[in-house]
């Protein structure tokens, strides 16, 4: 099996070939079709992340979110310790962008969110299996974090991003359900 940065590093390399408009119209998409399911329907308060690439974006997210009334709640990081905590925001103009490039909520302008509070927890990543293995940017926060979380787990991705199988650790948790470009897998 090839290694994790290997596959990374492919993925990087197909989704960079696509032209910006691509990029951006296939996450919308996706957001659109996320957006019609009764989980994100049924969900009050839901985890996401202001993406990077090459994960789908997530602003038609957060601004769906906000403009249906949910509670979003999106992580800051502590690099030093590994770990990260949520924290509720009602408008992007709450974000500050971090020392790394990350855009977080500001820490005096936000509400720490409770893990076990999380219903729909959108899990970013850089490559996935139908039945939910995740491979990540190398960080571990995502799997330090879900097990303390009882929400769905979903991840959004491009079919660029779908694998047969990916190398996994003891620690790598699973995500709920995959959502990519022309199908929904729960695992």
């Amino acid at each position: 099996m090839r290694s994790k940065q290997n596959i990374r590093n492919d993925v990087s390399k197909q989704l960079n070939m696509l032209p910006a408009h691509v990029y951006k119209q296939r996450s919308t998409e996706l957001a659109d079709l996320f957006m019609q399911q009764d989980d994100w329907k049924q969900a009050k308060t839901i985890a996401l992340t202001v993406s990077r690439f090459p994960e789908v974006e997530t602003a038609p997210l957060i601004a769906g979110a906000l403009a249906e009334n949910k509670k979003v709640a999106l992580p800051r990081i502590n690099m030093k310790e590994r770990t990260m905590a949520f924290f509720y925001i009602t408008s992007t103009d709450e974000l500050v962008e971090n020392k790394y490039g990350l855009f977080e909520p500001k820490p005096k302008e936000s509400c720490l969110a409770r893990p076990d509070e999380l219903e729909l927890i959108v899990v970013p990543g850089v490559a996935f299996t139908k039945t939910g293995k995740r491979l990540g940017l190398g960080g571990g926060f995502y799997d330090r974090f879900l097990p303390s979380c009882s929400g769905l787990t979903v991840a959004l991705c491009f079919r660029e991003q779908l694998f047969s199988d990916l190398p996994t650790e003891p620690h790598d948790v699973l995500v709920d359900k995959i959502i990519s470009d022309d199908r929904i897998d729960a695992s």
